[in-house]
């Protein structure tokens, strides 16, 4: 009986056919040793623009933004991120132009794929993503700042400060290309590249089915330096070099070798994860809201000086591509090493974010289908009109809208409501030139109940133990309206006890042998909107904060 192993090398050796000129092994690239990928050798034109400040700003930004103040590990930068695109896009070019000699893929292709891998990132503003949120809160009537509109402006920018058109001529790299360049950033065919080789807009980003290099690079480099979840990114290399690209209902596409269909879940599966884990974790997300208002806090008068020498806020970053170019991560520690008393709201929040003296969890509601596009800032109004109306009697408290923190999580697979392996197309060794569908099933992999889930947490900013119930029995009362479930535990990766009622519920409130049966009763009617949260049992929350206790036989019941 032939071994596997055999059988795997003879495909390979089908599948491939001898070419020259792999750009992947320049004789002059220069050598970088990264964590995912191993040695990468630089190709010397795409080291032309690594060499440049523009470039080197991204070592100064990092991948995760504010997500190391809760995993100290999350420091990688979006500078190794674009290297590993960049590695990645030329790696799967070549992979094709060696197995697809016919498609006439040439080097003057793999290097504008590995140019826009390199410069995709270039136009994040300082902690990634989150500098995009602030911008959106903070200048709520301005349309939305794209982050790739700004990598194309200072690609261009390298282009021209740094003369390099000679040199992309001499690759055979010219205005053309440059556009396609742009095009791929976008993930749009419109000029740069026929129509027979539309599958090279898939390769960087891939409005398709999201299998592109930037997020294999993303999720893996992710987890690898916050190891919340397990993943190899040498299973994906073994993907990559099956490539092809095939005509599918006159749309060419790149598909992959059908028995690599679970890996490419398991990327799904692993987004996911990290989605929970990680990006939305519960402790993550609640950082990221204190550093978004810390920069809210900090834009009337943390100014900076641009090169013209005209001074600048963070929200007028964006008129100046010179003035923007000066942001990076270190605007925290202008912040921290601030002293003039306008910044003292901003400096006291970044320091109970550094001491984890953060906003207070009070609730949240279980993952569902759908929150029926939930509008937060209602909510927090609606919350807050229930609460000054239980507190009509205590007139010395006062509660702004302002202090109450919701944040929205969504996890899904990368697709929304949708189910990304129906959008990704396969072939079977027997024909290569032809695509199938395939789904979770056809590899023993049951599909998820729900494709995309919704939660929404509540925070207060304060201490107020009287106004935190309140707030808990109001969001209490708006879930039952709603028939969502409210739970107490922050941690949304497991249920609150492993137990189970008789409803098969999970019985997550009731430590069986230290409360009576009455307050067991009401507590159950709470935790399953049975009936409607009255005044007569909100202390009962209280006994609901201490169950942990109970249970470790630590505190005994009053």
């Amino acid at each position: 009986m032939a071994s596997p192993c055999k059988a795997r090398d003879s495909e390979t050796a089908t599948l491939r056919t001898p070419s020259t000129g792999n750009v992947l092994n320049h004789p002059h690239g220069t050598d970088i040793v990264d964590p995912i990928h191993g040695t990468i050798t630089v190709h010397p034109l795409l080291s032309a623009f690594i060499n440049t400040p523009q470039f080197q700003r991204l070592r100064f930004i990092r991948m995760l933004g504010p997500a190391y103040f809760t995993f100290p590990t999350g420091n990688h930068n979006r500078f190794e991120h674009c290297i590993g695109v960049s590695y990645l896009a030329m790696q799967l070019v070549e992979t094709i132009r060696r197995n697809q000699p016919e498609l006439a893929v040439t080097e003057a292709d793999c290097l504008a794929v590995g140019l826009a891998g390199l410069c995709h990132d270039l136009g994040h503003g300082p902690l990634s993503h989150t500098f995009e949120r602030f911008l959106r809160e903070a200048c709520p009537d301005k349309k939305p700042w794209d982050h790739e509109a700004f990598s194309i402006s200072i690609m261009e920018d390298i282009v021209e400060s740094r003369n390099l058109m000679p040199l992309l001529r001499s690759y055979h790299l010219d205005e053309i290309d440059l556009i396609f360049v742009k095009e791929l950033i976008h993930g749009q065919r419109l000029v740069g590249r026929p129509k027979e080789k539309a599958f090279l807009y898939e390769i960087v980003s891939n409005k398709r089915n999201g299998i592109d290099v930037d997020r294999i690079d993303y999720i893996y480099r992710d987890a690898f330096n916050v190891p919340v979840v397990a993943c190899t990114p040498t299973r994906f290399s073994e993907v990559i070099d099956t490539a092809r690209a095939i005509c599918v209902d006159d749309d060419w596409q790149i598909c992959y070798a059908a028995r690599f269909a679970h890996v490419i879940w398991e990327l799904f599966d692993t987004r996911r994860e990290l989605h929970r884990r990680l990006y939305q974790n519960q402790a993550n997300g609640l950082g990221e809201r204190m550093t978004l208002d810390i920069l809210l806090a900090a834009d009337k008068h943390l100014t900076f000086v641009g090169p013209d020498g005209v001074s600048f806020r963070l929200t007028e970053s964006l008129k100046s591509l010179p003035h923007f170019m000066m942001l990076n991560d270190g605007i925290i520690s202008q912040i921290r090493d601030s002293f003039q008393p306008e910044m003292k709201t901003a400096r006291d929040l970044l320091n109970r974010l550094f001491t984890n003296e953060r906003y207070k969890f009070i609730c949240r509601t279980d993952l569902v289908k759908s929150l029926g596009g939930i509008e937060l800032a209602k909510l927090k109004v609606d919350l807050t009109r229930m609460v000054k109306s239980s507190l009509q009697k205590s007139p010395h408290r006062e509660m702004r809208v302002d202090d109450v923190v919701l944040i929205h999580q969504k996890f899904d697979y990368g697709m929304g409501e949708k189910n990304p392996m129906e959008r990704i197309s396969f072939y079977d060794r027997s024909n290569l030139s032809a695509a199938v569908k395939m789904s979770t099933e056809d590899f023993d992999v049951s599909s998820p109940q729900y494709w995309l889930e919704e939660s929404v947490s509540l925070y207060y900013k304060h201490d107020d133990v009287t106004i935190i119930d309140e707030l808990r029995c109001a969001m209490c009362r708006w879930a039952e309206e709603r028939k969502l479930r409210i739970l107490l535990n922050p941690d949304n990766l497991k249920p609150l006890r492993s137990a189970r009622n008789e409803k098969g519920d999970h019985d997550a409130i009731l430590p069986d042998a230290e409360l009576t049966k009455a307050v067991k009763k009401d507590l159950f009617s709470i935790y399953n909107m049975e009936e409607p949260v009255d005044v007569k049992i909100k202390g009962e929350f209280d006994v609901l904060a201490r169950l942990d206790e109970f249970e470790a036989n630590k505190v005994k019941p009053k």
